[in-house]
């Protein structure tokens, strides 16, 4: 909310022709479990009633619900994605009873009816641009009708892997969006999830889960990303069908478009940059940004060195003229190289003179694997590379607004560490300063402090260690410099460390050339971690065009290997290696959905809002494992009651005015067993905030 008073959310006050907006702060556990939660909100609510936010005026009101989740259940767990089918439990119920919450809001009893839009605003989306509530509200008005209104990935983060990412993953719509909870293809998907809690699929998040539900609707593509071996939490009996496609595109068929329009909308207020370690600059107009972690550039104001390793192959000239620019922050370039190398033109030394860097050259008296540590280095700060790679054409160094560089880390159990001889014998040195060390960080990617560079590396001189392997790194590494900041208890007072996996990276250099083969293990030259497509070495934008199967994105400055699918999503979980479901997943019809109380569409103009009769036929699906009631036929008026007969009717939804049959929709029979004998299912043409008729 504090962001709210630098960007007031509206121009207008609420009586204006826009839809009104209420705030529902919706909680995961139970208020027992979590007191201060419940006091810290009624808070909340005191100081808006009172007026203390000056914001206050651009909503209703606040309330404030909870999903009663018990510990169990209210997991969220990504590195156990794998094996855990609750890793993702907690926010999977959270969307869904916070959904239902809002059509049925028993929480407030002010609150007449149910509402029919729901903005799930998680607390890292950021409005960036003042009246960000009414740009909403307008797209809202001009895109309706739809049934979910989001926005895909626009980070750059999967640039590298994107051919090996599905088609759901790459297209879906992240959490934060709005839903439009009156719609019939929303509660059918949303029933899906209900459905689905206790099968496979709740290994899934549910804004990916749904993106799978379009692609198999859409495309007949059925995803592939269920684990299989050895997983906790199964539940005994249930049976997770392969496939759903059949319900899935009878979905999409009816209810997925509105002529030609897609119900599934993008939006332009809302921009998805979960999991993306962002600058400023490359930052567009947005109104509403999600899940950037933010960060400022290194400038030329705070000084950084540069050591660079070379063994007078001929490479050197060319690492000196790349960094002819002002692009990067190095102002002092240490060269530890053989002694009697041969000598750098005097005029090349010149022009990277006038951009304020001065080189030194030292002939190294140790190990090559040593050359960082031997490096004598003014500035507080300094990167390490070799020149088997140049500087990047745009260097962008992240720093906290506390001054604390990022560091990059994969866990050490991962396949991109576990496949590496030389990952695993950094880990394994690293436990030298900390046993319970799991994080590999790459030496070209980590800023350095040159004052615990002197002590950590004091430090692994009198360790007495194995004779080294001429294939993996033979002397210190960035992990073992992590782990010993860690047994210092300094790493996260200096650093910002965060999951490459997930937050993803921004090199620095590029590699440009490969040592030679007889000497790949001779000497323990590092190569680092190389791009690992063609298109992101080739940093001018022409050039990539250039290249068929590149493309350039203007946005972030980089080029990226495109194809046929450009990267529009981000995974709520780690990208992962498809795998195969287990063969005792069965393919097996399983119950149809139980979607939610199903509202006539006020933002779907082809339905009436006034409903005064409907027909009910008792749904038999193939393979349940109940025994229907007799088929049962009823024509009802308003204040009617239906008895629980069936699990799931089929309800044909007919305009009082013209009997036109204008839907047909599924629904549970709770839907009609209630605590009253009223449901809504229409509501007046004036929106939510009159009138309405009910069965």
């Amino acid at each position: 909310f504090d962001s709210w008073a630098s960007f007031f959310p509206c121009a207008s006050s609420p009586n204006d022709n826009l839809i009104d907006v209420d705030i529902l702060l919706f909680f995961s556990a139970s208020w027992e479990l979590w007191p201060q939660a419940k006091l810290t909100s009624e808070d909340i609510v005191r100081k808006f009633e009172e007026g203390y936010y000056p914001w206050s005026r651009c909503f209703g009101k606040i309330t404030i619900d909870t999903a009663h989740m018990l510990p169990e259940q209210d997991l969220y767990d990504p590195p156990k994605q794998r094996i855990n089918r609750l890793w993702v439990n907690g926010p999977n119920r959270q969307f869904e009873k916070g959904l239902r919450s809002a059509q049925f809001p028993n929480f407030d009893h002010d609150q007449k009816y149910g509402y029919q839009l729901t903005y799930l605003m998680e607390p890292d989306s950021i409005p960036l641009q003042r009246f960000w509530l009414d740009r909403l509200r307008t797209e809202i008005e001009q895109k309706r009708p739809f049934a979910v209104l989001g926005s895909k990935y626009r980070g750059d983060n999967w640039y590298d892997f994107i051919k090996d990412l599905e088609i759901p993953l790459l297209n879906h719509f992240n959490g934060n969006a709005v839903y439009n909870i009156s719609n019939v293809l929303m509660n059918l998907m949303l029933g899906q999830l209900e459905v689905e809690a206790e099968q496979m699929y709740n290994f899934i998040p549910f804004d990916l889960r749904m993106a799978q539900m379009w692609a198999e609707g859409t495309m007949g593509v059925v995803s592939s990303m269920l684990p299989s071996g050895d997983l906790d939490h199964l539940v005994d009996g249930v049976i997770t069908p392969r496939n759903n496609t059949a319900k899935f595109q009878s979905w999409w068929n009816k209810h997925g478009y509105n002529g030609d329009v897609a119900v599934m909308q993008e939006s332009l207020v809302i921009k998805n940059y979960a999991a993306t370690n962002m600058l400023p600059k490359f930052l567009g107009p947005e109104t509403i940004i999600h899940g950037a972690a933010m960060f400022k550039r290194w400038d030329a104001d705070k000084p950084i060195a540069l050591v660079v390793s070379d063994w007078n192959e001929g490479h050197l000239l060319e690492f000196i003229d790349s960094l002819n620019h002002d692009q990067h922050p190095f102002q002092e370039v240490v060269v530890m190289r053989p002694a009697h190398s041969e000598r750098i033109p005097h005029s090349q030394l010149m022009n990277v003179a006038s951009f304020g860097i001065t080189v030194r050259f030292i002939d190294r008296e140790l190990g090559d694997y040593m050359d960082w540590c031997e490096a004598p280095i003014e500035s507080e700060w300094f990167m390490y590379v070799n020149t088997y790679f140049k500087v990047r054409k745009y260097v962008d160094i992240l720093l906290t607004e506390e001054d604390k560089p990022l560091m990059s880390y994969i866990y050490a159990d991962l396949p991109f560490c576990q496949n590496y001889e030389s990952c695993k014998f950094a880990i394994e040195r690293a436990r030298s300063f900390d046993p319970d060390a799991d994080k590999h960080v790459q030496d070209f990617e980590t800023v350095f402090n040159t004052d615990e560079r002197d002590k950590f590396c004091a430090i692994w001189k009198g360790l007495e260690l194995p004779p080294p392997d001429p294939c993996v790194p033979q002397g210190p590494t960035a992990t073992a410099f992590l782990a010993y900041l860690s047994s210092q208890k300094k790493a996260k007072k200096m650093y910002k460390i965060k999951d490459k996996a997930q937050y993803g990276w921004r090199s620095v250099f590029n590699r440009v050339h490969e040592p030679l083969e007889i000497d790949k293990c001779s000497e323990g030259r590092r190569l680092g971690e190389a791009n690992t497509t063609v298109c992101r070495d080739i940093e001018d934008p022409i050039e990539c065009e250039d290249e068929p199967e590149c493309e350039y994105d203007y946005q972030f400055l980089t080029c990226f290997e495109s194809g046929d699918d450009v990267p529009t999503s981000t995974p709520t979980i780690s990208p992962a290696p498809t795998i195969t479901p287990s063969p005792s997943i069965s393919s097996t019809t399983t119950l149809l959905p139980t979607p939610g109380p199903t509202h006539a569409d006020a933002m779907y103009p082809t339905l009436s809002p006034t409903i005064e009769e409907a027909s009910l036929q008792c749904i038999e699906p193939s393979q349940a494992n109940y025994t229907c009631g007799e088929p049962l036929s009823v024509s009802f008026s308003v204040g009617g009651q239906v008895e629980e007969i069936c699990e799931t009717f089929s309800v044909d939804i007919y305009a009082s005015s013209t009997d036109a049959l204008l839907d047909t929709v599924l629904v549970p029979s709770s839907f009609f067993n209630h605590t009253t004998s009223r449901r809504r299912l229409g509501s007046s043409s004036s929106g939510s905030g009159g009138g309405g008729d009910w069965i």
